[in-house]
C-alpha cells in the first residue's frame, strides 16, 4: 500500500517535520517510505481519527520497540479521550435540557 493512499503529501511532510516518521530520498529527491514508516503512518492515521493528539501519539510511538507497551499506551489515550467526550456530551445534554424547559415558559410569556 502506498503511503499516499493514507494521507495527503502535506500531512506526510508535517509528520516528517514533527519527527513522527522518517523518509529516505531517491535520486530525484522524492520521499521513500520503508515498511516501518508505513506501519507507523497507519498507526498515526488511526490514532488521529480517534482524536488522539500529536503529543500523545509521540508517546505511543516512543514505545515502538515493545508492541504490548505501545498498545497499552494507545488504549490508555483512547480511554482518556472517551472520558473527555463523555463529559462533553453530558454538558451538552444539560444545556439541551435547560433549553427545553425554558423555551415553553418564554413562549407563554410572549
Amino acid at each position: 500500500r502506498r503511503s499516499s493512499d493514507l494521507v495527503t503529501p502535506r500531512a506526510l511532510r508535517f509528520y516528517e517535520e514533527c519527527g513522527l516518521i522518517d523518509a529516505d530520498r531517491d535520486r530525484r529527491n522524492r520521499r521513500l517510505y520503508d515498511r516501518k514508516a508505513v506501519d507507523r503512518l497507519q498507526l498515526i492515521v488511526e490514532l488521529r481519527k480517534a482524536g488522539v493528539g500529536l503529543n500523545d501519539i509521540r508517546e505511543v510511538l516512543s514505545a515502538e520497540g515493545d508492541a504490548q507497551e505501545a498498545l497499552e499506551i494507545a488504549l490508555g489515550k483512547l480511554e482518556a479521550r472517551r472520558s473527555e467526550l463523555h463529559t462533553a456530551l453530558s454538558a451538552v445534554d444539560v444545556v439541551a435540557d435547560r433549553l427545553k424547559t425554558t423555551r415553553p415558559a418564554a413562549a407563554a410569556a410572549a
